[in-house]
């Protein structure tokens, strides 16, 4: 520790020796500043003090409430207060509030990559009149490949103004930020944009909030009861397998509708049993069998048909195609069905490990799991 002569002591802490305070030696000698003067250039000045504390503490407030909030507004005026004062402030307190403000800004990037929130937008889009029917095309075709082929896509529907048929309306829903980003980077998407700029006179994307998500899936199942939309799907099946009988006595364990076909050896008489049975079983787009666990027994599933999902609790869901095949061990909690575009066919059998065996089903597999795992 420096020791300080007595005299210095006193001149370093601005005392006399009977205790006193004197003018700092900086100030010029026989002046004396105006009050006011005084209190707003002493660095130590106590209304000055909590007037800075305040406008540090309500920029933290705004920031915190946009990053909560998912709103650029107060962040746009937390940032400003900030900047504000940052031009009042030495080096040393920078630093210190750059040291507070990073970690926020972590936080605030964090949350916007990690948004996984449904997207609803309608685009608002003007047609010059002369490429109406060629734009027409173009959006038809986007959005119906759209909507078969990228299961993050939940919907596009472009609509044509009755009264103005040069205004266009798209809604647009996407289950997540995630599925939205590689929409925008398909080969089809980007074939519409670049081949319809100079048919739009102009656009306006416009977010909205949804005030009764709930009711999402019930107007997507009704539109999925529609006779002809079924059937045009069913075509896209093109399977020589059995697609056989509802399976209304397991209808209670699944979601959607799907079918049991048994399957026979041929070189068997009818009644005679073989060493390992088959079955043949079909799901409509959208239809899976809740959550459920095989005792005593692996299950091997044989995909034949379609566009299928596999998952097992805890782990990412596999995609599977025609010839993948896929052996659930024992006692593992899982589920598997169509994805939400495309029918689905596997052939299942059961290898018999140990006694008893038996099926435990568990609860459904809820929509936003679903939505997750058509991603």
């Amino acid at each position: 520790r420096k020791v300080l002569p007595i005299d210095k002591l006193f001149r370093h802490t601005g005392q006399d020796r009977d205790g006193t305070h004197r003018q700092r030696h900086h100030q010029r000698p026989h002046s004396v500043p105006e009050q006011g003067v005084a209190q707003q250039r002493h660095p130590h000045n106590h209304s000055s003090k909590s007037e800075t504390r305040l406008r540090v503490s309500t920029a933290f407030r705004a920031l915190l409430q946009g990053i909560v909030g998912n709103d650029t507004k107060p962040m746009e005026g937390g940032i400003k207060a900030f900047t504000a004062y940052f031009q009042t402030v030495n080096m040393k307190r920078i630093l210190f509030i750059l040291l507070l403000f990073c970690p926020l800004c972590c936080i605030a990037q964090d949350k916007v990559t990690t948004d996984n929130s449904m997207i609803v937008r309608i685009s608002e889009i003007e047609v010059y009149p002369q490429y109406l029917q060629e734009y027409l095309e173009f959006a038809h075709n986007v959005g119906a490949t759209s909507v078969r082929e990228e299961p993050g896509v939940i919907c596009i529907y472009p609509m044509q103004q009755l009264r103005d048929s040069c205004q266009i309306r798209i809604l647009e829903i996407y289950a997540s930020q995630e599925a939205y980003q590689h929409h925008i980077k398909t080969q089809h998407f980007l074939t519409y944009k670049q081949g319809t700029l100079h048919m739009v006179k102009s656009l306006d994307l416009v977010d909205m909030r949804q005030m009764a998500p709930e009711c999402l899936p019930l107007i997507f199942n009704k539109a999925n009861v529609n006779d002809i939309n079924i059937m045009e799907v069913e075509q896209q099946l093109n399977t020589s397998w059995p697609k056989g009988n509802p399976n209304d006595a397991y209808a209670q364990y699944f979601t959607g509708q799907s079918y049991l076909a048994p399957i026979q050896p041929k070189n068997l008489s009818e009644g005679e049993k073989t060493v390992q049975s088959y079955a043949n079983v079909t799901f409509e787009p959208g239809c899976r069998n809740n959550w459920h666990i095989h005792h005593g027994a692996h299950q091997i599933l044989i995909c034949v048909s379609g566009v299928g999902i596999y998952q097992e609790w805890g782990k990412p869901a596999i995609l599977l195609h025609a010839g993948d095949i896929i052996d659930i061990p024992e006692g593992v909690k899982h589920w598997h069905g169509a994805t939400k575009n495309s029918w689905f066919q596997h052939l299942a059998s059961h290898v018999h490990v140990a006694d008893p065996e038996s099926n435990e089903w568990l609860e459904p597999v809820s929509d936003e799991q679903y939505i997750k795992a058509n991603m």
